[in-house]
């Protein structure tokens, strides 16, 4: 077949004549299909959507508002928490009779939460849709021809997909190259296409940056803010009370009476830390009764496991036979699940945002009650973040001031990491006094710091609730009847969550002496011997079989009368046990050491400087012994 370049002139001049007629008229029918609907046009949405949907689904206000703004032609940026039901903003439109054969596309970050989205379209909604990632092989020539035959409903998208040439030249048929922002979509979509920003955490910053990076029009558009705040859920942060690693802070999740598996409320635990989830999970299985243990009732959970691992986990978890749920990333954020009792955060998330998304799993039916949990470094309560927030404040009232010159302390500090950009340059705190001042003993075991005046959302001394309404521009929220507010207002929350009794285990005291010198250079002969006979190409020393301080502290003790007494002194401590024990006791047998022999206190006199030189000597034979012998030549 001929190429357009080997035609005829005058054939190629038809051809394009034919391309531009066809393109006008596509143009010209999108233009009379993308008419926006006036309210006469609107009124039968609430019967469509119940028509489409179920009989007993009714939009919420905030909902039939965004729904309406999008059949009307309206950009639209909507402020909702987690579980208010911004899913029902983008199928909403589709029950309207004028949406038949459009398409929604939606941006979502994750692939978890991308099928979860698409599932719940499909199941919950009606409507036809697919999610385009790697789990569904990606943008395939199927998928390209079934989207533009208009077979979807629903696109589900990554930003990063939405951008590629591939997409933009198959799709929405411009062959641009790809782009950072999704603002640029407009130049290849016609007229009247709205745009629809959902999130659950927007602060004044993020919002701004939103609409200006979609390119919102200044004025025109629909703002939907209800806020984020959970009236229903109370909160609660204290500090980690026990070492990090033995999880005891976390023993309030599986109450020491419980019985059987619905005794175990429901919980979501987010951990950043990817090795600390199965850590997690080790412990709390730990804590049931031993006729639970390997049912499975806490299970990992993070984008690390396969799709069918993550989909059969979630099912088990929605049906309640999965009690804990361990996330360990961000695949956990998009699960919508109505009867969730708890939410704990484990230690400091890197912004607020992150803890706000996370505590927004808790009950998000509106009839039931939930505890949001963060738990956070004993660390963050000896920062003096008020005093950073004083001189950042001093800082930009001075300004460079005009004609000043820029001195070198002036300049623009360097940029900081990541880590830094999320928790700040703090100063640290004024000894034990201050963390303690800031509430870092409350909710520990006991309960007897529970009632300190400044502890507040981590160290600030104020409700946490008022706290996340100044950030987020909340209206101030209606108290839930039975749901207290939070740990600061009523601090009997901590008894919720106290953490587990740890106990250190110390080995006893063992009674201690002068050191017997025969022992000592007799263990010294011991080591260099078994170095030689089984190390000899070894390229560390005799000490690393029994160190010094071992056949010091074996000299100290008096007779050892049994091999159980040796491990006693140097089991846990010697890693060799195994390996030398039988060969180290039986050297020990053929010594006579003393009883033990009171420690020296008095002044140093004459007969103690003539041990001082036997030490020495001492020493020097240690060493000659230690050292390899030289070859002969």
């Amino acid at each position: 077949m001929a190429t357009p370049s080997n035609l005829p002139h005058n054939l190629q001049h038809t051809i394009t004549c034919k391309k531009q007629q066809c393109t006008q008229k596509a143009n010209h029918s999108a233009s009379n299909t993308l008419k926006p609907l006036s309210d006469d046009d609107l009124e039968s949405l609430d019967e469509d959507v119940k028509q489409m949907f179920h009989k007993n689904f009714i939009l919420r206000d905030f909902q039939k508002e965004a729904a309406r703004a999008q059949l009307q032609q309206k950009d639209t940026i909507v402020h909702a928490h987690t579980g208010a039901g911004k899913t029902a903003i983008v199928a909403a439109p589709h029950a309207h009779p004028s949406s038949k054969g459009k398409i929604t596309f939606l941006v979502s970050p994750l692939i978890a939460l991308q099928d979860e989205q698409a599932e719940t379209f499909r199941d919950k909604y009606n409507l036809m849709a697919i999610a385009i990632n790697s789990s569904h092989g990606g943008l395939t020539a199927t998928n390209v021809v079934d989207i533009c035959a208009r077979k979807y409903q629903i696109v589900v998208v990554s930003p990063e997909m939405m951008l590629t040439q591939r997409f933009t030249a198959s799709i929405i048929k411009n062959k641009h190259v790809k782009y950072g922002e999704l603002g640029v979509l407009r130049t290849f979509l016609p007229d009247g296409i709205p745009f629809v920003a959902l999130s659950a955490t927007l602060p004044p910053r993020v919002r701004d940056n939103i609409l200006l990076k979609l390119q919102f029009p200044k004025e025109g558009y629909v703002n939907i803010n209800i806020g984020n705040d959970r009236p229903n859920v109370s909160l609660v942060v204290r500090a980690i009370q026990h070492p990090m690693n033995t999880y005891k802070d976390l023993d309030f999740l599986v109450s020491p009476v419980a019985k059987n598996a619905i005794s175990i409320p429901k919980t979501f635990v987010y951990s950043d830390d990817i090795p600390s989830g199965p850590e997690i999970v080790d412990h709390l299985e730990e804590l049931l009764p031993e006729d639970l243990w390997g049912l499975g009732l806490v299970r990992p959970f993070s984008a690390a496991f396969s799709k069918t691992y993550r989909k059969a986990t979630m099912k088990q978890f929605k049906a309640g036979i999965i009690r804990v749920l361990v996330c360990t990333d961000a695949a956990g954020m998009g699960c919508n699940i109505p009867d969730v009792n708890i939410i704990v955060q484990w230690k400091l998330p890197a912004t607020l945002s992150m803890l706000i998304q996370c505590t927004g799993h808790a009950a998000c039916a509106r009839s039931r009650k939930g505890l949001a949990v963060l738990l956070v470094e004993k660390g963050a309560y000896s920062l003096d973040c008020e005093s950073v927030v004083e001189k950042e404040n001093e800082k930009s009232q001075k300004g460079n001031g005009k004609g000043r010159t820029r001195t070198k302390s002036s300049a623009a500090p360097k940029q900081r990491n990541h880590r830094e950009r999320a928790m700040g340059t703090y100063e640290k705190g004024l000894g034990k006094g201050f963390a303690e001042a800031k509430g870092v003993n409350r909710g520990s075991y006991g309960g007897r710091a529970d009632n300190h005046s400044q502890a507040g959302w981590e160290p600030t001394g104020h409700c946490r609730r008022r706290i996340w309404t100044s950030v987020y521009g909340n209206k101030e929220a209606q108290s839930v009847a039975g749901v207290d507010c939070c740990d600061i207002c009523q601090p009997h929350l901590l008894h919720q969550t106290r953490p587990g009794l740890h106990k250190v285990c110390r080995a006893p005291a063992i009674p201690k002496g002068e050191p017997y010198r025969p022992a000592i250079k007799a263990l010294y002969e011991w080591h260099t011997r078994v170095h030689k006979a089984d190390h000899s190409t070894a390229l560390w020393s005799p000490q690393a079989i029994l160190s010094n301080e071992l056949a010091v502290l074996l000299a100290s003790v008096g007779p050892i009368s049994s091999i159980d007494d040796l491990n006693c002194i140097v089991g846990e401590q010697w890693a060799w046990w195994d390996q030398y024990s039988m060969s180290l006791w039986e050297a020990i047998q053929k010594l006579s050491i003393p009883p033990i022999a009171k420690t020296k206190t008095k002044k140093r006199n004459a007969a103690e400087t003539e041990d001082a030189g036997n030490d020495a000597e001492l020493e020097g034979e240690r060493q000659s012994n230690s050292r390899p012998a030289e070859k002969r030549t």
